[in-house]
């Protein structure tokens, strides 16, 4: 577990405008009772809410004008609130409560606006709504419906895409349960090295696409790691290539990239050697 320590104070800033920044509130008496912050990224789409809190000082006659806004993974606001306060010349405790469970399985980012005395101020924190018992690599249950095309039949996809935000999650645990190999157990080891694959082939084999959805991303999310590479990047005559072989399976693939940048597309795989 991590533990944070430290002091939060916002008195040594801007007397007109100062800001802390955002925190989690912590859950449990003991730090809450210290105003510990929870330090933590992920939150499960299980959890009813988390608060979010910053201390604010102003030492201004003038109201402050605060927003909250939660921005999802494409730049769209969720959700906005505007409130007002009115400055004290203390140290004032914000607080704004997200509810977990009323969000899409995404990353997020929460921003807190202030503005007044002719100040303004902006925070911002990051953090992502996942699903327990799946890989923490999903933190956007859309991307990973699109990210089984490589294994599911053409109906199964048109299920899955075609879903609805409330309904995509059971068809999602639908489709692993059916490929698990161990269904008596909590893991499905499949869906784990599945999305390890993809997470490995966004960090390894991106180019102006993501990973995954490259040649050697897909070859790599399909077969797993070869048993050996040939990398020929500087031949004389030839434009950078690589073969990858399987062993294994008693296949290679041949990638070559004709831009140069690194992006191989493959030749077409040949069976056997």
């Amino acid at each position: 577990k991590f533990r944070w320590s430290g002091e939060l104070n916002a008195l040594n800033m801007d007397t007109l405008l100062s800001v802390s920044d955002i925190y989690w509130a912590a859950k449990d008496t003991a730090q809450a009772q210290q105003e510990t912050p929870r330090v933590i990224e992920s939150f499960s789409n299980r959890e009813e809410s988390a608060t979010a809190r910053i201390e604010l000082f102003s030492a201004g006659l003038l109201p402050i004008e605060i927003t909250w806004k939660l921005v999802g993974e494409d730049g769209a606001t969720v959700l906005t609130d505007r409130s007002e306060i009115q400055p004290d010349r203390s140290v004032q405790l914000l607080e704004y409560a997200v509810k977990m469970s009323e969000l899409v399985v995404q990353k997020y980012s929460l921003v807190f606006e202030a503005v007044g005395n002719g100040r303004r101020e902006e925070r911002e924190i990051a953090f992502s709504v996942s699903i327990p018992g799946l890989p923490a690599q999903i933190t956007d249950l859309g991307l990973a419906i699109r990210q089984v095309k490589y294994i599911a039949s053409a109906e199964e996809n048109r299920r899955l895409r075609g879903a609805s935000l409330f309904d995509r999650e059971q068809l999602f645990r639908e489709f692993w349960k059916r490929r698990d190999p161990t269904p008596d157990t909590p893991r499905n080891e499949l869906m784990e090295e599945y999305y390890f694959r993809v997470q490995y082939a966004d960090d390894h084999y991106a180019t102006h696409r993501p990973g995954w959805e490259t040649d050697r991303g897909r070859i790599y999310i399909i077969f797993g790691e070869p048993t050996d590479i040939e990398r020929h990047p500087f031949e004389s005559g030839s434009r950078p290539y690589e073969i990858w072989y399987y062993h294994n399976l008693n296949r290679r693939f041949v990638f070559v990239d004709y831009t140069g940048f690194g992006d191989y597309t493959l030749e077409g795989p040949q069976l056997g050697y």
